[in-house]
């Protein structure tokens, strides 16, 4: 197994040498890269070489293993991926991934989903299965200080700890949908109506209205952290 990294001018070329040895085999095809950790890397490595039937996609990096993954399969490789790694007892675990195509050098989105990911165990967030898109405001925050993170927490933390599965899978269907009633509705298969009466409910309950765009940034911080 070769090991890459981004710590080097040389070990830059060495993976960008290998990406595009990837590219080249299948030239019609975008790639976008998915991050993934758990806390024994090698095991990680092998098992990912079994789900995948190869390792030919895999990328072993210092502290995480890259799968170079179809842009159009980007989300279908990694939620099945996080499933797996689930079921398989791999509760610490990470997956990170691109929702949208991605944009630039392979090797900086590479880099980016690095630092997201550290950003994710600095911050402790819960969960394991993370589109790099909504976790900039996790970075954002960073630059609080923790003090006043945990303050806002602990004001809010109990109200929303009230919210049901159905209803926090709200919150974070409409704030990916850009608040759009019509499109949230859409994706979580229900009546627009319906829609309304889950919106007022979490209203009621943390006295968070997400329809106004300042709200729904303090659902969305709440979501990451509690």
């Amino acid at each position: 197994m070769t090991t890459y990294s981004l710590s080097s001018t040389s070990e830059k070329m060495k993976l960008n040498n290998k990406i595009e040895d990837l590219q080249k085999e299948v030239p019609k095809t975008s790639f976008c890269p998915i991050l993934s950790s758990t806390e024994n890397l090698t095991e990680l490595y092998e098992f990912l070489t079994a789900y995948l039937g190869s390792d030919h996609y895999l990328l072993l990096m210092e502290n995480h293993v890259i799968v170079m993954a179809p842009v159009k399969d980007a989300f279908k490789i990694a939620s099945g991926l996080s499933t797996a790694l689930t079921e398989n007892f791999y509760k610490n675990h990470t997956v990170l991934y691109y929702r949208n195509p991605c944009t630039g050098s392979l090797l900086e989105r590479i880099s980016e989903l690095q630092d997201t990911s550290r950003s994710i165990v600095q911050s402790d967030l819960k969960g394991s299965l993370y589109a790099v898109e909504d976790l900039f405001l996790v970075r954002i925050l960073e630059q609080i200080s923790k003090e006043e993170l945990s303050k806002f927490l602990e004001t809010k933390r109990s109200s929303y700890e009230k919210l049901s599965y159905e209803l926090r899978l709200t919150v974070k269907t409409f704030i990916e949908e850009s608040l759009s009633m019509s499109r949230t509705s859409k994706v979580l298969f229900i009546h627009r109506n319906t829609l309304t009466y889950r919106i007022q409910k979490i209203h009621q309950i943390t006295g968070l209205d997400i329809r106004n765009f300042q709200e729904a940034l303090q659902l969305l911080t709440l979501s990451y952290f509690v």
